[in-house]
Formats: C-alpha cells, sequence, structure tokens
C-alpha cells in the first residue's frame, strides 16, 4: 500500500491519534512523508487555494490539498493533459501531498444520473462526461499521493430506497475497477455511501472493507444531515465495520463543534470549507481549544465570541490584530481597522488577509486538538470549549 496509518497509544483509548505517512517506495517528491491526526486538508479551486498565490498558500497549509476532476473537466481539451508539465509543477504545488478527487462535495448542482460506465459532472462549462479509465489517465498526468475512487453522487438526504442502493452498488463497481486499473504508487481511498439509510452505510461500508489495496475511506453524503445528531448516526453506521488502521476523511462537516463530535466518532481528516466559508463571509475565526483549566480558580468559563464579523463598523478603529496572539502574517502585520476597510472598499486583499488567518487558526486548533488526545484530557476540553463558545456549530 502507498498509505501506512498507525494509531498512538494515548490514555483516552476509545480516540484516534495517528501518523499518515507515504511509504518509502513512493515517489520522492521533497513532500513531507508523514502528517499528524486528526487534520484538515485544503480544497483547492482548479488546483489553487482560493484567494491565495502559492508561496503563501505554503505558509499555512497543513501539508495536503485535493485537487477536484470537475473543476479540471470544465474546459474542452482539458488544460493539464494538453501541457508538458505534471499536477505538481502545473499547479505550482510544491511540498503538499495531493488527494485526487472526482467532485467538489461545496459546489451546490444537482448530480447527473451515472452509469457503470459513465460519470457526469455538472460544470460552469456545461455538463461533461467521463469514463473511469480518462479518469485515471487524467490521476496519472497529475499525479496525486491519493487517488479516490469514483462513487455515485446523489441529489439530496431523501432519495428513494431504489436509488441510494444503485449509489452504493455503482460505487463499489468503481471502487473494483480502479483497484485493478494502474495507478502506480497512489494511495486508494474508497468511497462510501449511503445517504440517510443506516442500514445502506453500513451495507456500504462493510463491503468496502473486504475489499483488498484499499488505503483509507472517505464518508460522503454527510453534509445533507438534517441535524447534528443525524450526522453522528450516519456517521456512526459508516465508521463501525471499519477496519480501525486505516484513516477515514469527512467532508463538509460544518463547524468546529462538529468537528470535535465527528473526532469522538472515529473522524481523522476534515476539509477546509469552514475557513473558506468565514472567509466569504467577511469573517474572522476568533475561538481557541485549549486543555482544561488547570486549578479550580480557573473552572469558571466566560462565553467569548467564536467569529469576528469585520463588515461591522465597530471594528472601524480598532487597530488591535484579528486575533491576540495569533502568529500568521496578517496579525502580526495589519489591523481588525484595515481589514473593515478593505471589506468596505470591496478590496480583494481583504480575502487575501482572511483566508491567512483562517486558515492558520484553522490549523492551530487542530494542532491543540492532537495535544489534548496526547495529554489524555480531549473529552474535557471539548465540553470547555462548548462552554466558551455557545453559539457555534
Amino acid at each position: 500500500m502507498a498509505l501506512q496509518f498507525q494509531l498512538q497509544k494515548i490514555p483516552e483509548a476509545s480516540l484516534r491519534l495517528g501518523r499518515l505517512s507515504l511509504r518509502e517506495s513512493a515517489p520522492k517528491t521533497g513532500v513531507a512523508r508523514v502528517l499528524e491526526t486528526p487534520t484538515f486538508v485544503v480544497t483547492t479551486q482548479r488546483g489553487t487555494v482560493p484567494h491565495l498565490t502559492a508561496d503563501n498558500a505554503d505558509q499555512v497549509s497543513p501539508g495536503i490539498v485535493t485537487i477536484f476532476a470537475e473543476h479540471l473537466l470544465e474546459y474542452v481539451p482539458t488544460p493539464i493533459l494538453e501541457s508538458d508539465l505534471d499536477g505538481r509543477r502545473f499547479f505550482n504545488i510544491k511540498n503538499d501531498w495531493i488527494i485526487f478527487d472526482v467532485r467538489d462535495p461545496s459546489k451546490e448542482h444537482k448530480a447527473k444520473d451515472h452509469s457503470k460506465k459513465i460519470y457526469r459532472a455538472e460544470t460552469s462549462g456545461g455538463v461533461r462526461q467521463m469514463t473511469l479509465d480518462q479518469y485515471v489517465t487524467l490521476a496519472r498526468k497529475i499525479r496525486p499521493d491519493v487517488l479516490v475512487a469514483l462513487s455515485d453522487d446523489l441529489n439530496g438526504p431523501m432519495e428513494s430506497k431504489d436509488r441510494v442502493q444503485k449509489s452504493v452498488s455503482c460505487t463499489l463497481h468503481w471502487l473494483d475497477q480502479i483497484r485493478e486499473a494502474d495507478t502506480g504508487d497512489m494511495g486508494i481511498l474508497a468511497t462510501l455511501k449511503g445517504a440517510h439509510l443506516l442500514d445502506q452505510r453500513k451495507h456500504s461500508a462493510e463491503q468496502t472493507a473486504t475489499r483488498e489495496a484499499v488505503d483509507g475511506f472517505v464518508l460522503d453524503d454527510l453534509h445533507f444531515a438534517p441535524s447534528a445528531q443525524a450526522q453522528l448516526d450516519w456517521i456512526s453506521a459508516s465508521v463501525g465495520p471499519l477496519p480501525s488502521a486505516k484513516p477515514r476523511l469527512a467532508y463538509l462537516i460544518p463547524g468546529p463543534n462538529r468537528v470535535l463530535d465527528s473526532i469522538d466518532k472515529g473522524i481523522d481528516l476534515f476539509d477546509s470549507a469552514y475557513p473558506l466559508q468565514m472567509t466569504d463571509a467577511g469573517q474572522a475565526i476568533a475561538f481557541r481549544f485549549s486543555g482544561p483549566p488547570s486549578t479550580s480558580s480557573e473552572a469558571k468559563v466566560t462565553p467569548a465570541p467564536a467569529g469576528l464579523d469585520l463588515h461591522d463598523t465597530v471594528f472601524k478603529s480598532d487597530m488591535t490584530p484579528l486575533q491576540a496572539g495569533c502568529s500568521c502574517l496578517t496579525c502580526r502585520k495589519y489591523t481588525r481597522a484595515y481589514v473593515h476597510h478593505l471589506l468596505v472598499t470591496k478590496e480583494m486583499l481583504a480575502s487575501v488577509l482572511l483566508i491567512v488567518h483562517n486558515l492558520q487558526t484553522w490549523g492551530d486548533f487542530f494542532a491543540k486538538i492532537r495535544g489534548t488526545l496526547q495529554e489524555g484530557h480531549f473529552s474535557q476540553a471539548r465540553e470547555q470549549f462548548r462552554q466558551s463558545y455557545p453559539d457555534l456549530l
């Protein structure tokens, strides 16, 4: 297998603290060979981090990004296939692991009916059809470290039982096909389906877990869950049959409290949807995750704002950084008043400064989570976090 995943022994034995590594035979690209989990994956648009140049993205990256095939299918012919460059040089991704997946789950568009031979992607240039061979050809050109198998996407949470069963069956078929394809040293992640039907989620996971040459799993459809509890139930149904020694990636977990709950259920990897949404809304992440109080005198928790809406005129003359103690470029060199001014005047630099701060803060959040897992007080720290930021998802 191209990926190796090792769980570490920690005091809270039911939780997961892991090390994800590329095996020694994987191509030597200068990429860091070990990632600590739980962590997050930066979502890209056409291979670039939204609002950032490659050098700025390197400063705030957790070391792993996702590229989606549907973003590359907008133009015919596909530009990267016409280029002499591989994916790393084409997208100028020097130091990060690359996960290559087919569909960006953050895009709200109606999935087209697929067959076992054709995947249909809806792009800004129209509907594009793609065979599994074409997907593998695109992957071999990009040369990602990790390839996500094709999956049959659903339109919403309440699809019929027949449609959900078809989705599970088609996704398993594509997984078997991609396992037989020439994917070189790429790690393979299998997508778990099932939508709102817990028996189908369990069936998808059970069948997928029996396949060899699968390095990890992607939990899909979670954003369709109608409530926080439903989302956790869906995760539990999918995770239950899985082997513990393989990583699990979940897309579109909508906020930090949901992330903490998902970690408790066994998820290892998340995406960057939350910091990107905060940036697009003109907001700066202001929460911190830390250990439990060390003394009884510190036990009382005072609720605090989890984010700053920098459109608000209250920041017009605020000459403090976005977050005290933050080491990101934005907080070291700029003020709340300046970012407020940029938002009011609709300057593109506002999004640049916000995404730098939000991605670094999101990364710090996961680093602190790993620290509490190592020290054995994750559960206490999670409860303190809820009390500190009661309005967060």
